[in-house]
């Protein structure tokens, strides 16, 4: 009798293209492109960028955005809650010409040079997800570069205590925003404020500090101004017929005395009066010195001088007749004495 050896029944051929087609779906939400992409791919100054999240599987309940290829804190630009009242909120690199979207995108608006640069999302659903991309800010060939477009200072020599006005001159065309820098340049974190003139949205930065105000034409006012206020600011003016920007060095003086122009020369002056005036009591001095305590010794050296003399003679001329007149006293007396003496000798015969 012949054993039969089973065999393990084969799947069924269905069963076998719907695992396939399982670990097919499997892989692809693996390996699904989470990217971010530019829309448009070469945005120039002037114009919007969307930075574009594709990829997302599931629901979004938060994104966070940052300036950087990184997710550090301090970088982070703003973050967005889904589920909030309100649902976006800044952070410390804050733009105030970015704003999220509820797909996890990030539109920024009215592009400047210093937007360019890393940009990373970090978006949570049932997991997270994270993507960077570069943005690219190209020139703009219709850029406003012939401008006379410059910043004063009023006063031009503000002192500790004052006020001062960075005043805004040469801008031709609508201010679409403002973004002032305490620096040399427009680095996002050296930002003091963003400023949209024509809806009054005043949005602070890392660089923020109350006594700093916008105006409506672009211009920045400072108030009770300390030493630490001293330095450059940069100012980025994005008009309707393109973009500006001006450096300015800001002083600040101990006090009104010090910043008055012509101070040094006062000081220059002074101190030339003061070297005439102490010349001339040395001379003085030395002059009074001389014919007090030099001259009488070589007087003394050169002997008696004719008027000693003469005063010598005059005093003999008085001496004379008073010793003259003595000695006829004296001659008298005498006789009286002798005439006595006879007269006695005289009485005695």
């Amino acid at each position: 009798m012949l054993c039969r050896r089973d065999t393990p029944p084969r799947d069924p051929p269905r069963l076998r293209v719907c695992v396939l087609a399982g670990l097919l779906s499997l892989w692809m939400e693996v390996t699904s492109g989470f990217v971010i992409q530019l829309i448009p791919e070469s945005p120039a100054v002037g114009q919007s960028v969307t930075l574009k999240v594709t990829g997302v599987t599931g629901r979004i309940l938060r994104f966070d955005w940052y300036k950087g290829s990184g997710t550090d804190a301090q970088n982070q630009i703003l973050f967005y809650l889904l589920n909030a009242v309100p649902s976006e909120r800044p952070g410390p690199l804050y733009l105030p010409r970015a704003r999220g979207l509820r797909d996890g995108s990030l539109q920024i608006s009215s592009l400047v040079t210093a937007d360019q640069g890393h940009y990373t999302v970090c978006l949570r659903t049932d997991s997270i997800h994270e993507a960077s991309v570069y943005l690219p800010v190209l020139l703009s060939l219709w850029m406003e570069v012939t401008s006379e477009f410059i910043i004063q200072l009023i006063p031009e020599s503000p002192a500790v205590g004052q006020s001062v006005t960075l005043k805004v001159t040469g801008v031709t065309g609508t201010v679409k925003y403002v973004v002032w820098y305490k620096g040399s340049g427009p680095d996002s974190v050296n930002l003091i404020l963003g400023y949209l003139p024509g809806s009054n949205i005043e949005r602070p930065g890392p660089q923020y500090f109350s006594r700093a105000s916008p105006l409506p034409d672009g211009s920045l006012q400072i108030s009770d101004l300390v030493t630490s206020d001293r330095g450059n600011y940069t100012a980025q003016i994005q008009t309707d017929k393109g973009q500006l920007q001006y450096t300015v060095y800001l002083p600040v003086y101990v006090d009104s005395e010090s910043s008055h122009p012509d101070h040094c020369a006062e000081v220059i002056a002074g101190i030339i009066c003061g070297a005439v005036l102490g010349t001339v009591l040395i001379i003085s001095g030395a002059v009074l010195l001389y014919k007090r305590c030099v001259l009488p010794v070589r007087e003394c050296e050169k002997g008696p001088s004719h008027d000693n003399l003469d005063s010598f003679a005059v005093y003999d001329d008085v001496l004379a007749p008073a010793m003259g007149q003595a000695a006829n006293e004296d001659s008298s007396y005498m006789g009286l004495q002798f005439q006595t003496q006879d007269t006695y000798s005289e009485m005695q015969i």
